[in-house]
C-alpha cells in the first residue's frame, strides 16, 4: 500500500476539500491511503471521517506565523518522519511552489500541484512578485500539474503552449446519484424542519461567508424582490457570517432569510431549492455548481464565474454584477419556473467526466506514477 500526503490550510467543508474527500471515500484504500498536513491548529470538519477512513492528520504553523524557512523545514520533517510518501497532492495555489520545493528535498517522487481558482483578492506588487517566484518553483519542482478547468489552469500555470500541453484538466467529480435521487418525503421533512412552506419559492446558495462569495448581494436582492412568498436559503459558515446576519437584521429582512450554518446534507439542501444563485466576485470552477446541476437546479451566477461550468447549455444564466437588480430578479423567477429533465442532466454530467468514479480513476493512476492525459 502506498501513502499520499494532502496539503490544506484546514480540512473544513469547501470545494477542494470536499473533492478530495469524495475521492478518499471512493478510492481503493487497500492500495492507496491518504494522510493530511494542515496549517491550522483548529479541528477541521472532516477530521473525524479522515481518521475513520484510516488517515492521519498532521499540523504545522502557516508560513505567516513562522517564516518560510521554518515552514519548509516543518514540511520536510513531516514527510520524512511519517512517510515514506509516494505522492504529495497540493491544492494551495501559489503556496504550492513552496511545498513542492520541500517535497523535492524530502524525495517524494510524485509532486502534484492542483489549481482550483481563477483569481485571488490580493493583486498588489508584493503579491505579484511572490506569485512569480512560486510559479517558478512549481515549474521546477512539480511532476504533475492539474487544474479543474481552463481558467484555473491559466491562472496558476500560465497560458503558454507548454502549460497547455503539460496541465491535466481534471473535473471535480461528485457522487451524481447522491444529488439526483433525493426522495420527496425527505425533501418535505427538511423544509418542515427549516420552517419553509411547501409551495414557497426557495432561492438557494451554498458557500463560505467570505468577501469573494458576495453574500451582501442577497440583501440587495431581498430589498428589491417583489414576490411576497419567498425565502433566501444560505448554507455555510465563515468569517463574515455574523456581519451578514447583522445586516439582515438592520434591514428588517429576518423573515426572508434562513442561514443554516454548516450542513452535512448538502444534497438535501439542494433538493429543496427552486433555483441556485451564485453572485461571486470571481470563481474558477465551483464544484457546488456541479452539485446544483446534478440536483436538477437551474442556476443564476455572476459573470465572474468561468463559463466552463455551463455543462448543460442554458441551465446556467450568467449576469454581470453591474446589471440592474431587477434583471437578476427577472431571471431568478424565470429559471425557478423552468422544468429540468434530471435524467438527461445526469447523463450530460456523466458524459463530461463529472462522476466521482472517473475522477478517482484518473487520480489513482497519477498517484501510482502513471501520467494520465
Amino acid at each position: 500500500m502506498i501513502r499520499v500526503l494532502h496539503i490544506f490550510g484546514i480540512m473544513n467543508i469547501g470545494g477542494a476539500e470536499t473533492m478530495i474527500m469524495n475521492v478518499y471515500r471512493n478510492i481503493d484504500r487497500s492500495k492507496i491511503q491518504f494522510d493530511f498536513l494542515c496549517m491550522s491548529k483548529e479541528k477541521g470538519d472532516y477530521e473525524e471521517e479522515i481518521k475513520q477512513l484510516g488517515g492521519k492528520i498532521y499540523k504545522i504553523a502557516a508560513p505567516s506565523k513562522v517564516g518560510y524557512i521554518q515552514h519548509i523545514k516543518d514540511i520536510i520533517r513531516i514527510c520524512k518522519d511519517y512517510g515514506p510518501y509516494q505522492a504529495i497532492h497540493i491544492p494551495t495555489m501559489f503556496h504550492s511552489g513552496i511545498v513542492c520545493l520541500a517535497a523535492y528535498i524530502a524525495k517524494i517522487p510524485v509532486r502534484i500541484v492542483h489549481s482550483h481558482s481563477a483569481s485571488e483578492e490580493e493583486e498588489n506588487i508584493k503579491r505579484r512578485i511572490y506569485n512569480f517566484g512560486c510559479r517558478r518553483l512549481i515549474n521546477i519542482f512539480s511532476t504533475v500539474k492539474i487544474a479543474c478547468g481552463e481558467a484555473a489552469r491559466e491562472f496558476l500555470f500560465g497560458n503558454s503552449k507548454k502549460a497547455k500541453k503539460q496541465v491535466i484538466i481534471l473535473k471535480n467529480g461528485i457522487d451524481i446519484k447522491k444529488f439526483s435521487s433525493i426522495n420527496k418525503e425527505r425533501m418535505l421533512e427538511a423544509k418542515k424542519q427549516l420552517g419553509i412552506k411547501e409551495n414557497q419559492l426557495v432561492i438557494g446558495h451554498v458557500g463560505r461567508f467570505t468577501k469573494v462569495k458576495n453574500h451582501k448581494f442577497f440583501i440587495k436582492l431581498a430589498k428589491s424582490f417583489n414576490e411576497e412568498d419567498y425565502v433566501i436559503l444560505l448554507i455555510g459558515d465563515g468569517e463574515l457570517k455574523e456581519y451578514i446576519e447583522n445586516e439582515i437584521k438592520e434591514s428588517h429582512l429576518e423573515n426572508k432569510f434562513i442561514l443554516t450554518g454548516k450542513r452535512n446534507d448538502i444534497n438535501t439542501m439542494m433538493a429543496i431549492m427552486d433555483v441556485f444563485v451564485m453572485p461571486s466576485i470571481y470563481e474558477g470552477f465551483p464544484m457546488v455548481l456541479i452539485e446544483a446541476l446534478a440536483s436538477g437546479k437551474n442556476c443564476i451566477v455572476s459573470d465572474g464565474i468561468s463559463k466552463e461550468v455551463d455543462i448543460d447549455k442554458g441551465s446556467i444564466e450568467f449576469i454581470s454584477l453591474n446589471e440592474s437588480i431587477q434583471k437578476w430578479i427577472n431571471e431568478i423567477i424565470r429559471k425557478a419556473n423552468e422544468k429540468v429533465n434530471i435524467k438527461s442532466r445526469t447523463k450530460i454530467l456523466e458524459k463530461n467526466g463529472f462522476s466521482i468514479d472517473k475522477t478517482t480513476e484518473i487520480l489513482t493512476k497519477i498517484y501510482l506514477g502513471e501520467r494520465e492525459k
